[in-house]
């Protein structure tokens, strides 16, 4: 079903490349090629960032984490979409489109909650 995907962490301050040494830099994917597991530790070093802009920076309003999300499928990685037109023939109301273990599961979630 879907999913929420949060990436491309941030701090006013952004973050360094994980991939920046400062004499070198390469890819990020060279250094963390899982996305998932990437974007963790962006997420971590905007969380310490964060930390230390408030113990070493006197006047800070307020500092706080901001991310980009999109939904998608959990089995196809495919933006999440449904069917919002009542009249279209080929998908009920709701039903997603991306593939078909999305729709099967949205079937059997709707069968059972038809039941109760």
């Amino acid at each position: 079903m879907k999913i929420t995907k949060q990436f491309n962490w941030r701090v006013v301050v952004e973050p360094r490349g994980l991939g920046n040494f400062g004499i070198a830099s390469i890819s990020d994917y060279a250094i963390e090629p899982d996305e998932e597991k990437r974007e963790a530790r962006y997420k971590a070093m905007c969380e310490d960032i964060m930390e230390q802009i408030k113990r070493h920076i006197d006047d800070v309003g307020n500092v706080y984490l901001d991310c980009d999300t999109e939904e998608v499928c959990s089995y196809c990685r495919r933006t999440w979409e449904v069917n919002e037109d009542p009249n279209d023939p080929d998908a009920e109301l709701g039903q997603p489109l991306c593939c078909h273990k999305a729709i099967e599961e949205w079937r059997a979630n709707k069968c059972q909650s038809d039941i109760k």
